[in-house]
Parts: C-alpha cells; structure tokens; sequence
C-alpha cells in the first residue's frame, strides 16, 4: 500500500539514475578536458631599464626564454624611453624581472 503523496515508477527511478551517471561522467570528462586545454595567462609589462642598452637586454633573454605554446613571450623595444616591454605568463615575467635586477645594480 503507497502512502507516500508522490509515486515514481521503477522506470522512472531507473531513467533518472541513468541521466544522473550520465551527467556525473561528463562533467568529471569535462574537468579532465578543461585542465589539459588550459591555456596560460599572458600578462605584459615593461622594464625601464638605466643601465643597460635595451637591445642588448632582450637579445639575451631571447637566447634564455624561448617561445612555446606552453610559455609564450615576445618582446617589444620602446627606444626613445630605453624601455623592455614583454608578454608572457606571470612565472616568467617574475624571473625576467630578477634578472633585469641583477643586471641594472
């Protein structure tokens, strides 16, 4: 004897499992595909530098930093103020930015 107010059918039930497995794999295949398709986040900023020749500068950091999809840098020269401006991920900004340090005291 059902006493409950609402009545669903083992068909139900069973449909509604199956939608339910069904969205929990996708969603967990989702996440999967979402992490391995990040793509970095590219920040730009620029060095003024004092004491050294700007073209020099970037020559150098090209040879240390190379350009990948992993890790994508370009540089840009602004000659009339001596300035280094470079795109990149944060990580490599950071370290780009010790070395200029290092190298301007």
């Amino acid at each position: 004897m059902y006493r409950g107010r609402f009545h669903i059918s083992l068909r139900t039930t069973l449909w509604l499992l199956t939608v339910a497995a069904i969205l929990l794999a996708w969603g967990a295949d989702h996440a999967r595909l979402a992490r391995q398709l990040k793509t970095p986040v590219v920040q730009v900023r620029a060095y003024q530098l004092q004491m050294n020749a700007v073209p020099q500068v970037m020559a150098a950091l090209e040879d240390l930093f190379a350009s990948t999809s992993s890790n994508p840098i370009q540089y840009t020269i602004d000659g009339s103020a001596n300035q280094l401006i470079v795109s990149g991920t944060a990580d490599t900004l950071d370290k780009i930015q010790q070395i200029l340090m290092r190298l301007e005291h």
